[in-house]
């Protein structure tokens, strides 16, 4: 069991998911005898700045809340760091999540959290920016940034970013 954990939300991850997991967290780790503290994210790159003010009480897990963009945010502040990641996967796509088999339901991600034993993952790099899952060219990263910029977190935010791409 890990005695400081740190939770970095994106409220607005998930369809609104976000706003309800913070209850959710406090309910379940008060229960666990473990130190926790949560923080929300305000905007693009405020996880990246929560993170990097956290390291300085040295974690033992930094948990994102979110979905890939606040995973990779929070993720690119610990390359180099003995801090592990923990993901609470509650975004629209989940990618990184589903390939480190990290489960979809909440309370079972919790446990894994708890229990699971730390592994290190490759990073790539491009130019300053890290990259855990997938990377995108062309047309590829133009979808995901035009689904940023969209307030529709679900499918239909997809296809309309990516009719918007083509």
């Amino acid at each position: 069991m890990k005695n400081k954990i740190i939770f970095i939300i994106n409220p607005i991850a998930g369809k609104g998911k976000g706003r309800m997991i913070e209850t959710e967290i406090q309910h379940y780790f008060s229960q666990k005898n473990v130190e926790f503290e949560t923080f929300l994210t305000e905007s693009i790159g405020h996880a990246t700045e929560i993170t990097n003010q956290v390291l300085t009480i040295n974690p033992d897990i930094i948990v994102a809340c979110g979905g890939d963009g606040t995973i990779n945010e929070v993720a690119q502040a610990l390359v180099g760091s003995n801090v592990a990641l923990g993901i609470i996967p509650i975004g629209s796509g989940n990618g990184l999540a589903a390939n480190l088999h990290i489960p979809k339901t909440t309370e079972k991600a919790f446990e894994t959290i708890l229990n699971a034993k730390i592994n290190k993952i490759d990073a790539g790099k491009i130019n300053e920016n890290y990259f855990f899952s997938n990377m995108g060219l062309g047309i590829d990263a133009d979808v995901i940034n035009n689904y940023a910029q969209t307030k529709t977190r679900n499918f239909l935010g997809y296809v309309t970013a990516s009719t918007k791409a083509i």
